[in-house]
């Protein structure tokens, strides 16, 4: 009897002591109906801060916000797009929330949600890190680096790719890490290590160019070959055009290389920042307008694509001044039949006149161009039409 007693009373104990550990906010999650009218509710009810201004909104509780980010341990992630969360009542939530109030800072709980045994609890919190164009604030770096080499669940590792993204070239131990998410068994966590650090803010790290320039030829998953394709060029280094043009020279490769050409052409021609001005990159643009085939598969998409962007004047000026092996004269006339082969697509044919007026084609010349496409009397009525608005629409 005495010892079912005492059972009972540890039991109740042990369950006193869980409830007693509770924070705030999950205590106030835990009352709140699992719906999305019942988590708006608890952020109504919550000690929200009038804001000092009566036209901005109310700022939102803390113990609020950090109840919203414990619902997501009940939402759901797709691992096949970049582990981002599924909509559900605590993101339909969240939104409505979010409308209603300015948020908090996160200071006081955010270093203890990241400790959090949920990962999506983890990955939520650090998604909503602020981030600058430059990259995080020192302390939030501190933060990421606190967790990023022993944290393992890809959903917290894809948000940590995100926020250190920028950061390669300040700190080495976070360029080995964002190095090593290259290498991840995960493919889709290679993808977001591809797209979110190929950039100049990592230009730095040597051993990331030599991942990138590796897994041009040798990656074996194709949606994250073909990013690294579209991708690798924009850390800014020529090392990448030995595995593009094997890429481009190998028919059986065929399939990656609109990607290998869009990477080619990032290289000299690089809307909107010009910050690369690579003479070979340019000379195998000029190579490959020469052998491409003119067809409704259009393999030039991804040169026409480019060249049809241009830079505000005084970027274009200092980038010519860098540039003195740019001919526009010498790319010009291979664009011309893009504009007049209406076997081609539309959309081929506009963006070739637009990369004819950025090569320095004046709007005489574009119209004569038209003109010489009615004379012919096979172009659609409608075609025309778009021609001709492509031309006015010109700047």
């Amino acid at each position: 009897m005495n010892s079912r007693f005492c059972n009972i009373l540890c039991g109740v104990l042990l369950l006193a002591g869980i409830i007693l550990n509770a924070t705030p906010a999950e205590d106030m999650l835990s009352a709140a109906a699992k719906t999305e009218e019942g988590l708006v509710a608890m952020a109504d009810n919550a000690k929200n801060t009038p804001a000092a201004d009566a036209k901005k909104k109310p700022i939102l509780a803390p113990v609020a916000y950090e109840a919203m980010i414990l619902a997501y341990a009940d939402v759901e992630v797709n691992p096949k797009e970049q582990y981002s969360f599924k909509s559900n009542y605590v993101t339909k939530a969240m939104n409505a929330i979010s409308k209603k109030y300015q948020m908090p800072s996160m200071d006081e709980f955010l270093p203890r949600l990241l400790e959090h045994e949920n990962a999506k609890v983890r990955a939520k919190a650090l998604s909503l890190m602020p981030t600058f164009l430059t990259g995080i604030s020192n302390k939030n770096s501190a933060l990421c680096q606190k967790i990023m080499d022993t944290e393992k669940d890809p959903i917290v590792l894809g948000v940590l790719i995100q926020k250190l993204r920028n950061e390669g070239n300040k700190n080495p131990g976070i360029a080995r890490f964002l190095v090593s998410q290259l290498d991840s068994a995960d493919a889709e966590i290679r993808y977001m290590a591809t797209i979110h650090c190929a950039s100049t803010w990592n230009n730095k790290v040597q051993a990331l160019v030599d991942k990138y320039v590796d897994m041009i030829l040798n990656e074996k998953d194709a949606k994250v070959r073909s990013a690294v394709c579209r991708y690798a060029a924009r850390v800014g280094n020529e090392a990448v055009l030995a595995p593009y043009e094997k890429i481009l020279a190998d028919k059986d490769q065929a399939k990656f290389h609109k990607d290998a050409l869009e990477g080619v052409v990032i290289l000299w021609w690089n809307f909107p920042l010009f910050a690369f001005n690579s003479q070979k990159a340019y000379e195998l643009t000029v190579k490959y307008l020469k052998e491409l085939p003119r067809s409704k598969e259009l393999p030039a998409m991804p040169i026409l694509q480019a060249l049809s962007m241009k830079a505000q004047d005084k970027t274009m000026e200092k980038w010519r001044e860098k540039s003195p092996w740019f001919k526009p004269e010498e790319i010009q006339p291979l664009l011309v039949p893009y504009v007049t082969d209406n076997t081609l697509r539309l959309t081929e044919r506009t963006k070739a006149i637009k990369a004819l007026w950025n090569m320095g084609y004046t709007a005489e010349q574009l119209a004569a161009l038209v003109a010489e496409c009615e004379a012919t009397g096979t172009e659609k009525p409608s075609d025309l039409k778009q021609l001709d608005k492509t031309l006015k629409d010109l700047k």
